[in-house]
C-alpha cells in the first residue's frame, strides 16, 4: 500500500478509508479562549490527582441505541439514551458533559441539570433501572440550608401542599412540574419560593428546590420558557471536585467487557514494536478498551513509511478480507517512546472505533468534529500514562513526545492543566487551524 498521501486517500479511493493524526510541529496554534457558557471563573476548587481518574463504566449500561452531542463532545448510549429522551431530554436534564462512569461502586453520567444512576439491583426490567441523584437535597443539605416545613396548606387549582415535605407548589412552578415528570423526575419541594443569586449571571431570581433539582422564574423569557432548570449536575461536579479527566475520556463499547491486553492474538496483529504502547494503554482501565477493539475488529497495528510531515498516524479502512483495517504509525517514529506512541494509538483507535460503530458517515472526508473526539482520547492518554503534569514538562526537541505535547496543548487552549470545563470551541479552532479549511466540520 502506498502511503506517501495517507492523508488524502480518503478523498480519492472509494473502498479505502485514511484519517491522519496532524500534529503541529512548531510555533503557537492557540486559539483565544472561548469558553462555555457555563464555565467556572478563577478560583473553582483544584483538579483531583490523575489517581482518582474516572473508571468506565460496564458495557452493559451502553448496549444500544447512541446519539452524539458536539455541543459537549459525549454520548448517550443505551439505557441512559432511552431514558434521557423519554424524561425530558435537554429541557429538563440537559446534555451529557461525560460518559458513563463508575463511582463508589456506582455506575453514573453526568448531565448538564442531573446526574444518572443505573442500578440494575433493583429490578430486572431494564425500563425501570436508571434513577436520578438527588442533587436538589444533597446541594442545599452540603452547603448548609435546611428549609423549614410549613405546618400546614390548602390546595387550589393552581397549587398543591405536599404533605411529605410540608412545602407548596404553586402557580407556573406548579405547572411546569406537572407537565415534565412531576414526582418521578423531580421529586417533591423541599423548599418554598424564594429569591437567591445566579451563579452564572450573579443576577437575582426566584427559584424553588426540590430533591433532584431545582426551578428557576425568568420572567423576560418568552412565556413557553419561563421556568428553567438549574445546572445542578455541572454545580454537583464542580463541588465534588469531578476529576477533570471525566470531561475528556470518551472509552467505547468493549463486547463483553474483554480484557486481551495480554491475549496472543494482539500479538500477531500488532508490530512488535508498537505492542508495548498497546500493552500500556490496555493496562489502565480507561484505556483498556483499545486492545479489545484491536482484537475484536482485527485491527493491524504496524509502521509504514509516511513522509508526509505532521502526520503522526492514520488509521486506514481497506474493506478486504484479510486486512480490513490498518492503523500505521510513520517508520520514523519507531524508537519514539511508549507514551508518545500510546497517545497517537489511542487518537486512531478513537477513529477505528467511529469507522466500524457506525458514529461516522463512512463517505464523509476529514471533520473537524471527528479530530475532536480522537484528539480528546489521546490528551487523555497522555495525561494518564505520562501524569498529570505532561502538559508541563519540556521534551527533547524534535521528538515525537515535543510534538505531540505542543499539538495536545494547542488543543487544551494553550493550557498546560486540565479544567472541568474544557474549552470546546477553543480546540475546535485549533483544529480548523491545524487540518485546513478543506476538513469539513
Amino acid at each position: 500500500m502506498n502511503t506517501k498521501d495517507l492523508h488524502y486517500l480518503r478523498k480519492w479511493r472509494p473502498l479505502l478509508i485514511a484519517i491522519a493524526l496532524v500534529i503541529a510541529l512548531a510555533g503557537s496554534i492557540f486559539p483565544g479562549a472561548l469558553r462555555p457558557a457555563w464555565a467556572a471563573e478563577a478560583g473553582a476548587p483544584a483538579a483531583q490527582s490523575l489517581q482518582d481518574a474516572p473508571i468506565p463504566a460496564p458495557a452493559a449500561v451502553s448496549k444500544g441505541r447512541f446519539r452524539y452531542f458536539p455541543q459537549t463532545g459525549h454520548f448517550l448510549h443505551g439505557l441512559f439514551f432511552a431514558y434521557w429522551e423519554t424524561h425530558g431530554a435537554t429541557p429538563v436534564l440537559g446534555l451529557p458533559i461525560t460518559e458513563p462512569i463508575v463511582e463508589d461502586g456506582l455506575t453514573v453520567q453526568y448531565l448538564e441539570r442531573a446526574r444518572l444512576e443505573w442500578h440494575p439491583e433493583i429490578t430486572g426490567d431494564a425500563k425501570k433501572q436508571v434513577l436520578l441523584t438527588r442533587l436538589g437535597a444533597i446541594t442545599t443539605q452540603e452547603n448548609g440550608r435546611l428549609f423549614e416545613r410549613l405546618d400546614g396548606g390548602s390546595d387550589t387549582a393552581a397549587s398543591h401542599f405536599f404533605e411529605e415535605t410540608g412545602h407548596t407548589l404553586s402557580n407556573a412552578f406548579f405547572t411546569y412540574w406537572l407537565r415534565n415528570g412531576g414526582l418521578a423526575v423531580f421529586g417533591y419541594p423541599i423548599s418554598e419560593e424564594i429569591v437567591e443569586t445566579n451563579q452564572d449571571d450573579g443576577r437575582l431570581y426566584t427559584v424553588q428546590y426540590f430533591e433532584r433539582n431545582r426551578f428557576e422564574w425568568h420572567p423576560k423569557n418568552p412565556p413557553t420558557s419561563n421556568v428553567q432548570l438549574g445546572l445542578l449536575g455541572i454545580e454537583y461536579a464542580r463541588a465534588h471536585n469531578l476529576n477533570p479527566l471525566a470531561r475528556i475520556l470518551l472509552p467505547t463499547y468493549i463486547t463483553n467487557d474483554e480484557d486481551l491486553t495480554d491475549s496472543p492474538r494482539l500479538r500477531d496483529l500488532v508490530d512488535a514494536d508498537l505492542l508495548p504502547a498497546v500493552q500500556a494503554l490496555g493496562r489502565t482501565p480507561q484505556f483498556r478498551w483499545v486492545p479489545a477493539l484491536i482484537v475484536q475488529n482485527k485491527i493491524f497495528v504496524e509502521f509504514s513509511a509516511i513522509d508526509e510531515e505532521g502526520v503522526a498516524g492514520a488509521f486506514v479502512a481497506t474493506y478486504s478480507k484479510s486486512r480490513p483495517y490498518v492503523i500505521v504509525v510513520p517508520e520514523s517514529e519507531r524508537h519514539a517512546s511508549v507514551e508518545a506512541l500510546a497517545s497517537v494509538l489511542a487518537h486512531e483507535a478513537t477513529h477505528a472505533y467511529d469507522t466500524i460503530s457506525g458514529v461516522i458517515d463512512p463517505r464523509s472526508s476529514c471533520s473537524v468534529e471527528e479530530e475532536v473526539r480522537a484528539y480528546l482520547n489521546g490528551l487523555g492518554a497522555w495525561l494518564v500514562l505520562q501524569g498529570e503534569d505532561a502538559l508541563q514538562r519540556k521534551y527533547k526537541a524534535g521528538s515525537l513526545d515535543a510534538d505531540i505535547n505542543h499539538s495536545l496543548r494547542g488543543f487544551n487552549s494553550g493550557s498546560t492543566g486540565l479544567d472541568l470545563d474544557f474549552n470546546l470551541p477553543s480546540a475546535r479552532a485549533f483544529l480548523e487551524v491545524l487540518y485546513g479549511l478543506d476538513c469539513g466540520k
